[in-house]
């Protein structure tokens, strides 16, 4: 099975259903370490569930070559459950990561405003679908420092269009 093509292992991973793809990927690899499977489904959807998992994907990527290493280019969704992590770990990490389409952000109390404005500094081409959750049952609500917005990025805001293109601003 090791001399299979590439091309065939991932016409048989693409029949399989999402959720199953990187198990299946995974599992292919440890039973057969020589075989060209497409290590692409690993990538394809990273959820982390706490702050030493940011840490441990950010140092890979960045030890592989960073946003221009093929593993970076593979993520396409990225979830965040952590509600406990280091801020500006998540901002260097989606730094290394352009091509998300699919970005879900557990906002925790270390994250401020400026976390979020640094993380779309940079046109994000890809993403058709952001989805912030702010964490319940804190004794400050998390989500005030974000409703404190000055009126120019107010009217700012309101002149954005989503369209096929991305965001764009129409004013």
């Amino acid at each position: 099975m090791d001399r299979l093509p590439t091309e065939l292992y991932g016409a048989i991973l693409c029949q399989l259903a999402r959720d199953d793809r990187k198990s299946t990927t995974l599992a292919l690899t440890r039973a057969i370490p020589r075989s060209p499977v497409p290590r692409a489904y690993l990538f394809e959807t990273i959820r982390l569930h706490n702050a030493k998992q940011v840490l441990l994907l950010y140092q890979r990527l960045r030890g592989v070559g960073g946003k221009d290493s093929q593993e970076a280019a593979w993520v396409r969704e990225f979830i965040l459950e952590a509600w406990i992590v280091d801020a500006q770990i998540v901002v260097n990490l989606l730094e290394l990561l352009p091509h998300i389409r699919v970005l879900t952000l557990s906002i925790g109390t270390s994250f401020m405003p400026e976390h979020l404005e640094e993380i779309f500094q940079a046109p994000r081409l890809d993403l058709v679908a952001l989805f912030v959750r702010f964490r319940p049952y804190v004794e400050r609500a998390t989500y005030y420092q974000f409703l404190k917005v000055r009126e120019t990025k107010t009217r700012d805001l309101r002149s954005l269009t989503l369209g096929s293109r991305g965001v764009t601003s129409t004013g």
